[in-house]
């Protein structure tokens, strides 16, 4: 019987990457490893999405030898900078690091026991599935331009070692060496109901703080507006969105016409409340529904013009991950245009 056999942490059938991989899930988990990891490599990214598919990528067939093993393990100082951390794209799994025991924060017996939940799940990895996933989580990496060190050397040895029909890997060694890392892989649920309520007050408010990452620019044209008048709820002006382009590293294509920016500048405070409504086609001709809600204020505390974008996009396309994010938008002007610069929080 092949090697391949393995009794994993979890049935590949029923977690784990879509064959389709969202491509923004893909470059945010890589963004966190690297800010977790600067010293991190392509074989460390290939770990980590492995795991996040597969869980353990070893026997866990003999629970008293691995025990064992986590005992040795124990007496080696754990001196990473995290406790636990999600992993992939999805954070199907999770490291826990043996230094949340060796810290007294949760105890051996639970870490073990966590580790071991899904042991009962069998499975074949299936081998061509699992390729097939790496080539696009490669291809994401290569495109962020990151000049790994010895990257095409170890894109090399991931295709001989996929090859070959094997599939686990090592650290490299320069991750080893600047980390040391000592963790056991947690299946998400385990995770949550067996460690995290020992493990919450660890995490402080920076491991948390949201990033912000560039995504694209709406640069609208706009129409000379018109004003609705004075309403009970103050002066109602629309300005008609005629056209404009979008550009940037996760979107790009045309603004179409028939929008408007809908303006109400209250009565009593003098805030200006901002919504925009209209909708682009990008590049590929997918249609994209945007509504663009904000505040520009010049108050006492001074100047403030921000807004909150929501995006509708079809389902099944290369954008639904719109749909699934959060952004802000800084607002500006440029040569015959309202420059709208979009960040996604990650």
């Amino acid at each position: 019987m092949r090697k391949s056999i393995f009794l994993l942490l979890l049935a590949c059938t029923t977690v784990g990457y879509a064959q389709q991989l969202n491509t923004q899930n893909v470059r945010s988990a890589i963004e966190q490893h690297i800010g977790t990891y600067p010293e991190v490599q392509l074989k460390d990214l290939y770990k980590a999405f492995f795991q996040a598919e597969f869980g353990a990528e070893h026997i866990v067939a003999d629970t008293l030898a691995a025990g064992k093993y986590l005992d040795n393990e124990l007496t080696t100082p754990d001196n990473g900078k995290v406790y636990y951390e999600p992993i992939g794209a999805d954070s199907t799994f999770f490291r826990v690091h043996l230094k949340a025991v060796q810290q007294g924060l949760i105890t051996r017996d639970q870490l073990f026991h966590a580790f071991l939940a899904g042991v009962h799940k069998v499975e074949i990895p299936q081998i061509s599935r699992w390729k097939n996933m790496w080539r696009q989580i490669e291809k994401t990496i290569t495109g962020m331009k990151l000049n790994l060190p010895e990257m095409e050397k170890q894109k090399r040895e991931i295709q001989a070692l996929l090859n070959s029909g094997e599939y686990a890997s090592h650290h490299s060694d320069a991750f080893q060496k600047a980390y040391d890392p000592h963790y056991r892989i947690v299946r998400k649920d385990a995770f949550y109901k067996e460690l995290f309520p020992f493990l919450k007050d660890v995490a402080t408010a920076a491991d948390f703080t949201p990033q912000l990452e560039f995504a694209f620019e709406i640069r609208a044209v706009c129409e000379e507006g018109y004003q609705v008048g004075e309403t009970p709820m103050g002066v109602r002006n629309i300005i008609p969105i005629i056209g404009g382009k979008v550009a940037g590293p996760m979107v790009h294509g045309d603004v179409l016409p028939g929008g408007a920016d809908y303006q109400l500048i209250e009565k009593e405070t003098g805030r200006t409340q901002l919504e925009a409504i209209y909708s682009v086609r990008t590049h590929d001709g997918v249609t994209i529904h945007v509504r663009n809600v904000g505040i520009l204020n010049n108050g006492p505390e001074g100047f403030y013009f921000k807004t909150a974008p929501k995006f509708e996009a079809p389902k099944g396309s290369a954008y639904e991950w719109l749909n699934n994010h959060l952004f802000i938008c800084v607002p500006g002007s440029g040569d015959g245009y309202i420059s709208l610069k979009m960040y996604v929080v990650k």
